[in-house]
């Protein structure tokens, strides 16, 4: 397992004005084209990319809503789009069912212990997505306590959760499914103030 850790504090702030001042009804009109193929399945259609597009809970559960039954898309990246608990669910629901999808980007959201909570819950019954990105949503040590129990019996290969509140409790978590998976590969933490003691307990987990 590869385990990167940055001790400093230092946060990465993205600002891309071009999408800040985009409504909502401007955002569907351009993509409502892009939606349709999601709906119709088209296979030429693999990865959706509405980084920084900050749609919110409303626009993500459309997003979320017509890629039920596609089996093309299998990268999704909502980096950046004010995820909170609603879209959460309605995610989850994709976890559950969709056997295509293999990276899912949730960056810079709203997710929160609350949130991460319902994505872990269907994580349990996912075998396929293989990326989770989820630096900077908020997430306390109940939430990697949550998400740690669940990846146990997953396949993801690759998780960031760098610049979450990770605290003693979620490294204790986290050393536990370090110490019982072998899919992990790569776990980014940077930016999480874990200082050289919990460091110490991840990279002691490491060590066969």
């Amino acid at each position: 397992v590869c385990v990167f850790v940055c001790l400093s504090s230092s946060l990465t702030v993205r600002n891309k004005t071009g999408f800040h001042n985009r409504s909502i009804e401007k955002m569907r009109e351009m993509d409502a084209a892009i939606l349709a193929r999601v709906k119709q399945n088209d296979p030429r259609l693999t990865h959706l990319k509405f980084s920084n597009f900050h749609m919110g809970d409303e626009n993500v559960c459309e997003l979320a809503t017509k890629m039920r039954g596609n089996t093309a898309v299998h990268t999704l990246d909502l980096d950046g789009n004010f995820i909170g608990r609603s879209s959460c669910q309605v995610l989850s629901q994709i976890l559950v069912s969709n056997a295509s999808l293999r990276h899912l980007d949730l960056r810079c959201n709203f997710l929160s212990n609350e949130g991460v909570t319902i994505i872990a819950a269907a994580l349990e019954s996912n075998k396929t997505l293989k990326t989770l990105e989820l630096a900077r949503n908020n997430i306390g040590p109940v939430g990697i306590v949550e998400l740690a129990r669940a990846l146990k019996t997953t396949g993801l290969t690759t998780l960031n959760l760098s610049q979450n509140n990770i605290e003693t409790v979620g490294v204790a978590a986290l050393v536990d499914l370090l110490k019982s998976t072998t899919c992990l590969t790569t776990l980014s933490l940077n930016s999480c103030n874990l200082g050289n003691e919990r460091a110490a307990l991840l990279a002691d987990a490491l060590k066969v």
